[in-house]
């Protein structure tokens, strides 16, 4: 019966010491995916815009399966900004804390849907949850919409550029 409780305890112990390292890993790499880029804009659409604008080619290049992820930055006296791209899967957590906002306030979050057989150039049920929270912006490359949703509107919210061309 000793031999068995000490097997057992090392066991747990190793555990619970693999289980902390993880955390850590995961904590010290995982803290901030997005960061300002020091582009700063009049107000939060045309920051969205330019955002979109800047990384249109490799939104086209996504698969049907990938999206792209960021966060307009509300800068006091600078104005507005927006943080780098991540990507995605269909299915993001939208996590605030992983932005380093510097002396920013995290904003509206930004996203694309992708090029599928099927019509996604309007928010989802997911996204309008989203934009009750948060507000949020939305690129489709089937129409070049650039949308905006603020959680009160229909699931196309407002169109509020077409960057098809630019």
């Amino acid at each position: 019966r000793k031999r068995y409780s000490i097997l057992r305890r090392r066991w747990t112990i190793k555990n619970i010491l693999l289980t902390i390292s993880i955390a850590v890993a995961t904590i010290i790499s995982g803290c901030t995916k997005y960061e300002n880029q020091n582009k700063y804009f009049s107000n939060k659409d045309q920051a969205a815009i330019a955002f979109f604008i800047e990384n249109k080619s490799k939104i086209e290049s996504l698969s049907s399966q990938q999206e792209m992820l960021g966060w307009v930055l509300h800068c006091n006296d600078k104005g507005y900004a927006y943080t780098n791209y991540v990507i995605g899967d269909l299915s993001n957590t939208v996590r605030p804390h992983e932005v380093d906002k510097g002396d920013c306030e995290v904003g509206e979050f930004l996203h694309s849907h992708p090029i599928t057989n099927r019509i996604t150039d309007y928010f989802s049920k997911a996204d309008i949850q989203i934009a009750k929270w948060r507000g949020i912006y939305l690129f489709s490359t089937e129409g070049y919409y650039v949308r905006v949703h603020n959680g009160k509107k229909d699931r196309y919210g407002t169109i509020i550029a077409n960057i098809r061309y630019k």
